[in-house]
């Protein structure tokens, strides 16, 4: 969803590419970094699509990797697995896996492995640390953080075999790590319920991402190569999720891998190559007077080669009515494939009835329950940086999670 509209048409005309792409590119496996659902209650629309491709991936006979992301249910990712695993090598890791053995997932077999994948999706609380009696928000930072850099090292240890036998090793994630650009459209992770350790806490040097040969990372909607090492990328999201993005060129990560060869010396390795998507739907952002966004709509011509209308968000600076101000907008808008998904309007003339804060409150379908949330303590004086607001947050996000598990589980 983005303000309100449905984008299936736009991840329909995406998958379609995707499975073309892997037809003429011959992929012989594809990875898919978490957020395959925006909530954890997915519609049956976005299931049946979802399903849909599984099906056609299945009768191309390329295997996958499914990790969850924070906005998935790792219930419902998990609920089909051992079907699709049984149908065509899809592997779906939705949740941690509590043997570290299970999340390596040899491909094409066990006999002779090309590749060796070491699934790890978004970690929540639970899987980094356990509670103990009188934890102060440090003793809490400092468990998630030694918690998250612990699972990596496992992960290592566990593929050792695989990695002294000269077996290319990849391993995802789902996470916010420092250094990343991002857009509005996505809000920073912050590991454990109480939002203890941030990206900020946790960059690819603290994780012992050295001994993997690539780490393909979700969750970040751009695209991008991490504190210039190739080996570790975001392959952000297939279509952009918000104005933001608008500008962003999307891609798919294509990669190469080769197993170590005793005879010439030469290491296990995998090599990267960026493939753009197209863009299927033009996103534009003006800002000004009311005159100078009309005369922008007027100008604007739609890209022929785009299948579907463009969206526009608009932020209008006016003391003008409302009505006189839509009555303009449609006016400019007559004859134009152009829909107009958000208006703001900013008054040039503080109003002493508003408060001076109003014009930069986020309209309430760009909040998430935690961001609400957050609003309401600092309202009240509970700041994050302080140990009741600590437990507040803590104990709010664990009663989010029981309740989206529950919904998930109806």
């Amino acid at each position: 969803m983005m303000y309100g509209q449905e984008r299936v048409e736009e991840h329909g005309l995406f998958l379609r590419w995707l499975l073309d792409l892997i037809r003429t590119e011959r992929v012989e496996g594809l990875i898919i970094a978490g957020d395959i659902f925006d909530s954890a209650s997915p519609p049956q629309s976005a299931l049946r699509q979802y399903y849909d491709f599984l099906r056609e991936l299945i009768a191309l006979q390329c295997p996958a990797l499914i990790i969850g992301g924070n906005h998935d249910s790792g219930q419902v990712l998990n609920a089909p697995r051992d079907l699709l695993r049984a149908l065509g090598h899809i592997h779906v890791h939705g949740i941690a896996a509590e043997d570290n053995r299970e999340a390596l997932i040899p491909w094409p077999d066990t006999q002779a492995p090309e590749v060796l994948l070491c699934a790890c999706p978004y970690l929540r609380d639970g899987d980094l640390r356990r509670s103990g009696a009188a934890e102060t928000q440090s003793d809490v930072r400092e468990k998630l953080k030694a918690g998250l850099i612990q699972h990596y090292a496992d992960l290592l240890e566990a593929s050792k075999g695989y990695r002294e036998a000269g077996v290319p090793t990849i391993a995802t994630g789902h996470l916010t790590l420092n250094g990343t650009s991002s857009g509005e459209g996505e809000r920073e992770i912050h590991l454990g319920a109480g939002g203890l350790v941030t990206g900020q806490d946790l960059g690819a040097s603290h994780l012992d991402f050295q001994g993997f040969d690539y780490i393909a990372l979700g969750h970040i909607h751009r695209a991008q190569v991490l504190h210039n090492k190739e080996h570790v990328r975001y392959s952000g999201s297939p279509v952009p999720l918000s104005f933001s993005e608008a500008e962003d060129v999307k891609e798919v990560v294509l990669l190469e891998t080769r197993r170590a060869d005793p005879h010439r010396g030469t290491p296990s390795s995998v090599t990267a190559q960026s493939i753009a998507v197209p863009n299927w739907r033009r996103l534009v952002r003006w800002e000004g007077t009311l005159d100078e966004v009309c005369a922008a709509i007027q100008a604007f011509e739609s890209n022929a080669d785009q299948t579907l209308d463009p969206w526009a968000d608009l932020k209008i600076q006016s003391d003008l009515a409302p009505q006189i101000i839509d009555a303009k907008l449609l006016e400019a808008l007559k004859g134009k494939n152009l829909r107009v998904l958000r208006m703001r309007k900013i008054e040039t003339v503080q109003r002493n009835t508003e408060p001076a804060f109003a014009e930069s409150r986020a309209d309430l379908h760009e909040l998430n329950p935690r961001d609400v949330f957050a609003q309401k303590c600092a309202d009240e004086g509970h700041a994050m940086n302080t140990e009741l607001g600590a437990r507040l947050h803590s104990t709010f996000a664990e009663l989010l999670e029981m309740h989206q598990q529950q919904v998930a589980a109806r």
